[in-house]
């Protein structure tokens, strides 16, 4: 069992919470810790393991011998449940399911209602069928003769007489002087002998070459299907623990992230595998950490921290950040509404740590991930909505910071568009061009222009817009990117001012490019 210094705990997370105090309202100084209640917590946790299956049939034609041939689907009904059974109480098989959490990094701790699949556990079963459309045989009756074996001549059509192929059937043929003489083949009776049927008006059956019978198509003349069902066989998991010998955070904190705590040492524990009264596979854990409550004074202000493991990580904590930077964040808020001057709103408020990470990470990123980096900085000290709220403040507060210079920034965007596709169709450029290009290349060249202009006017909304930001911001404001400078609304600026464009060729009566359908 590991030793605990309760002392180096407090320690530690008196040194976080001052790291995240400083810069926010409170000097290292103001920051105590006035009393801790210590205590080495043990406790019994349990995994049971449930076995559950999944069934892949497949139907091939013929006897497949494929893993345990079965008599019926009900004798497959009850090999599947006799195996199950027989495989809780193997030996071998309760030692792999138990291995499948026990060579775990975690020992599987905390892990609770998710499948593993257990592939040597898997069986293939065969049940053979006859099959129904030729009950076993292998064979129908063939539909062309029914069974006579013999069909309708299809030369004579049963007449036993065909059309003589001399004359034609007209029973006369050419004298060679113009005139006509009857048909020395048929003798001017116009048929023959059938050549096929000799008279008898019937022939073999070409389907069933004179058997009467057919291959049943259904099962390939195999006469039976075999049904092969594959059990694929995985475990459920179920953890428990003992809540009542837990404080509260402990509980939540093992429930939502107990296999993470295992594997980075905050928890000690052993496992065993263990059979249960009812003759089920369980994982026994004995686990023990360190527990302490400490009361801390923050600028005289009291409050409780809660901390778990060896690692002394802090699980429950009061606002404090909220409650140090409660004025600043409200001078956030008055310029995100546009409340009086703005800028000086913001170049106080952002003299707070935390409200001058938030804007920074607002000018580099999108707020979704502004708020998971700005989480990162402080997974404590302040809820996740009041997170969300501030990043969201944020984004406003520049918004209303930039919003004069975003407008003054469009409008000169959309003026060196406007001069950008004046010059290239009106002014003789695109003339310059076209015989350069071949075929319909020029098309894509003339839409080009749009994200040209689009580019042009983020790069002029970018430093337009840099001004206020770096007068309010200072050095923060140098990593801007591109989710402050307008990309999107200068792209459809640009789109539009290129449409108008054609459109005043159009009116002008000017030859509008060929690629136009109009």
């Amino acid at each position: 069992m590991q030793q605990v210094d309760f002392n180096a705990l407090t320690q530690r997370a008196l040194k976080n919470i001052r790291a995240l105090t400083r810069g926010n309202g409170a000097e290292e100084s103001a920051v105590q810790i006035s009393k801790s209640d210590t205590d080495h917590i043990h406790c019994d946790a349990i995994t049971h393991i449930e076995l559950h299956y999944d069934l892949k049939e497949e139907k091939k034609t013929g006897q497949v011998q494929m893993g345990q041939v079965l008599s019926s689907p009900e004798e497959l009904t009850k090999m599947i449940d006799d195996t199950l059974a027989q495989t809780i109480k193997n030996t071998d098989a309760r030692k792999f399911m138990a291995n499948q959490l026990l060579s775990r990094s975690d020992k599987g701790f905390s892990v609770h209602g998710e499948y593993f699949e257990l592939p040597n556990l898997n069986r293939d079963y065969s049940v053979h069928e006859a099959c129904g459309g030729c009950g076993g045989q292998g064979q129908t009756g063939c539909n062309n003769c029914h069974g006579t074996r013999e069909e309708v001549c299809h030369v004579c059509l049963g007449k036993g007489m065909a059309p003589c192929q001399h004359c034609y059937g007209t029973g006369m043929i050419a004298d060679g002087s113009g005139g006509k003489k009857p048909c020395h083949h048929c003798g001017g009776a116009r048929h023959v002998t059938c050549v096929l049927c000799q008279r008898r008006g019937r022939v073999v059956c070409r389907q069933c070459k004179g058997a009467g019978h057919i291959k049943c198509n259904q099962c390939k003349g195999l006469g039976v299907f075999s049904r092969v069902t594959h059990l694929l066989v995985k475990m459920k998991t179920l953890f428990e623990i003992d809540r009542a010998a837990l404080p509260h955070p402990a509980v939540k904190a093992i429930e939502r992230q107990g296999t993470r705590m295992v594997e980075r040492g905050h928890i000690e524990l052993s496992a065993e595998q263990v059979k249960r009264e009812d003759g089920g596979l369980a994982i026994q854990y004995h686990c023990n950490f360190p527990y302490i409550i400490s009361l801390l004074a923050i600028n005289g202000k009291p409050m409780k921290i809660e901390q778990f493991g060896f690692k002394g990580k802090i699980m429950k904590a009061p606002a404090f950040i909220e409650t140090l930077t409660g004025t600043q964040i409200a001078l956030l808020e008055q310029a995100a509404r546009g409340d009086g001057a703005v800028q000086s709103k913001i170049i106080k408020a952002s003299k707070t740590r935390l409200i001058a990470e938030s804007l920074g990470l607002v000018l580099r990123m999108r707020r979704k991930k502004a708020m998971i980096g700005l989480k990162k900085k402080y997974p404590i000290g302040i809820s996740n909505e009041g997170l969300k709220n501030l990043v969201n403040t944020s984004k406003k507060a520049l918004d209303q910071l930039t919003k004069k210079a975003r407008y003054s920034a469009y409008a000169i965007a959309g003026l060196s568009n406007l001069t950008l596709f004046a010059l290239y169709f009106m002014g003789g450029v695109r003339d310059i061009i076209t015989p350069l290009v071949q075929g319909n290349l020029i098309a894509i060249v003339d839409l080009a222009l749009i994200p040209l202009g689009g580019f042009i006017g983020a790069l002029v909304t970018r430093q337009i817009i840099k001004r206020p930001l770096q007068k309010a911001l200072g050095a923060i404001a140098k990593n801007m990117k591109g989710n402050q400078t307008g990309v999107i609304t200068n792209y459809i600026l640009s789109a539009g001012l290129f449409i108008l464009t054609l459109l005043a060729l159009f009116f002008l009566g000017q030859d509008l490019p060929s690629w136009i359908p109009l």
